[in-house]
């Protein structure tokens, strides 16, 4: 269910969300994941001409068709997509302030060309698919990758650091970095879990979770988690998160909602439902919900 209004007087409309839904329903292609994660952008930026954006995209993709040979291979497209991208169009990891809420909002990547390894991705990926790779989403733990399949294996790139190709001693020291059990998933190729555009979208909306929640900016957060339950409808964590959300914006009846709806979902590990219901004990136990 989505709230018309977050508690606090700020409107929400459910164009957006609508246009969301839409856009994952319809089928898979070119500009449809760009379009979507432009959409997201609507929370900071009401108004936000979505349609300039995305003209730009397309611009870029013809620039980049008219220096390409019929013949050029798989690895020449992409050494091409890495110096236009990283060389020409001065696009980078930001960081030095790698949980700005910019970093995570395609339209300002694309005005401040900075990102983080997600939302370069996507970059990356609209444009590969736009001159005919056929390049994947990884959702590697702890940093976006993109999978491009060759005339013989594959490669794996990483857009947050220029495009550069990574090998498999590499993904797996980036694993033992983050203190992950290699004994247990030995193969590399396990960790390379393909993401589609929903995943994608999903991890997106996660990361500003996130950054809002932690920086106490509940309104965006709020508006966050709105979206991200068009991307997975019912999602039992995400509404229990909202519920938090709303008790601690004072919004009693609005919290009631989305954690008895998590409950109800039963997708809650045990520990969180245990808190639910503790939550919702203390809420019900007040004279009266005021919201």
């Amino acid at each position: 269910m989505l709230h018309a209004i977050v508690c606090g007087g700020v409107p929400l409309t459910a164009k957006d969300e609508r246009l969301l839904e839409a856009l994952l329903k319809g089928p898979e292609q070119p500009g449809v994941l760009a379009r979507a994660s432009l959409l997201v952008g609507q929370h900071a930026q009401p108004g936000l001409d979505v349609e300039r954006y995305m003209a730009g995209l397309e611009e870029d993709i013809v620039t980049l068709r008219l220096r390409m040979p019929k013949d050029a291979s798989r690895t020449w497209v992409i050494a091409l997509l890495n110096r236009f991208l990283f060389e020409e169009r001065g696009y980078r990891g930001n960081q030095d302030n790698y949980y700005d809420p910019r970093n995570s909002l395609l339209h300002s990547v694309m005005d401040r060309r900075l990102g983080i390894p997600i939302t370069l991705s996507i970059l990356y990926l609209e444009l590969g698919w736009g001159l005919g790779l056929p390049l994947q989403g990884v959702a590697f733990p702890g940093h976006f990758l993109v999978k491009c399949p060759m005339e013989r294996g594959m490669v794996i790139l990483d857009p947050f650091h220029g495009g550069v190709s990574l090998s498999e001693a590499g993904l797996r020291d980036r694993l033992q970095q983050q203190g992950l059990d290699l004994q247990a998933r030995p193969d590399v190729q396990d960790w390379l879990q393909l993401a589609d555009r929903r995943a994608i979208l999903s991890r997106l909306l996660r990361n500003l979770k996130r950054i809002y929640v932690d920086s106490a900016n509940l309104a965006d957060a709020i508006q966050v988690l709105n979206l991200l339950l068009v991307v997975e409808p019912g999602a039992a964590r995400e509404l229990r998160d909202r519920g938090n959300l709303f008790r601690r914006m004072e919004c009693w009846g609005a919290a009631v909602s989305d954690l008895e709806a998590a409950l109800a979902s039963g997708g809650l590990e045990t520990e969180d439902a245990e808190e639910a219901r503790q939550a919702l004990v203390e809420l019900r136990a007040r004279p009266r919900l005021l919201h």
